[in-house]
């Protein structure tokens, strides 16, 4: 079997008023019980916690101190596993979560512990829904100290240490182009990657949104640490309508950026 890690950014997940897009969310779950009939054992990385609590939230978010961030991903993630277990038990697919922080990958131990419990709920065919901790961890919530960058690197990171086949980050554009999309209309995607570096880099332009942390530099960097631990990733628009199926079942050509190893 083949083992995937799948990254939905939070500019996938949520709507402009904040709100989760549900019907996306749906259609996401709908793809992942494909992936599991064709031999693949499959994660989720989701954003979206933050900027799905903001939605009742009477407040702007530059204005947000960092108890404030907390308190809405302690709201968001309800809503967020709560959707999760609704669309994926429909195909009898049973949710786990696990809630991550920078530590869980950096002493021996804790490395340890987690590889082996991911693992096992890969093994066993659950679905974890993963996340960073954003309740009682200040790196991603912190506009300029944004570790994980939205996830990315906490993908990657997680990737790495399951020992995943691929990686799937999925985002609000069709992969990386040679400039900015969202302000240039003759940017053009670059299809495939066989080294990251620093002049793929120099098509990056930071364009981070208040729904997110992330950014494409952070997903590059995601990239470069996943395919030189020998997984294939790729960076692709979450919108997209059967995106993973056609990426990773029907291996199409041309859609989405594919790093190869």
């Amino acid at each position: 079997m083949s083992k995937v890690l799948i990254k939905i950014g939070s500019n996938v997940l949520t709507r402009k008023d904040y709100s989760l897009n549900t019907d996306l969310l749906e259609s996401i779950c709908t793809q992942v019980a494909e992936l599991i009939k064709n031999n693949y054992q499959v994660g989720i990385v989701s954003s979206g916690a933050v900027a799905s609590g903001r939605h009742d939230y009477v407040s702007q978010p530059d204005d947000e101190d960092l108890t404030t961030r907390r308190m809405l991903a302690s709201i968001g993630q309800c809503r967020l596993l709560d959707k999760y277990h609704k669309y994926l038990s429909k195909f009898d697919l049973i949710i786990a979560q696990a809630l991550l922080t920078n530590r869980d990958f950096e002493s021996k131990e804790n490395k340890k512990n987690t590889k082996a419990v991911l693992s096992q709920l890969f093994k066993k065919g659950y679905i974890t829904i993963i996340n960073e901790n954003d309740v009682i961890s200040t790196a991603e919530l912190e506009v300029k100290d944004h570790h994980f960058g939205d996830n990315d690197m906490l993908s990657a990171k997680t990737a790495v240490l399951i020992k995943a086949d691929k990686l799937v980050i999925l985002s609000d554009v069709d992969g990386l182009h040679n400039c900015n999309p969202k302000t240039n209309k003759a940017a053009e995607i670059i299809h495939q990657v066989s080294d990251i570096n620093k002049s793929v880099f120099c098509f990056v332009e930071e364009n981070h949104s208040m729904k997110s942390r992330g950014g494409m530099q952070s997903k590059l960097e995601a990239a470069r640490m996943a395919t030189k631990n020998g997984i294939e990733t790729f960076i692709a628009n979450g919108s997209q309508k059967n995106i993973l199926v056609d990426l990773l079942i029907h291996k199409k050509e041309n859609i989405g950026t594919k790093f190869i190893v």
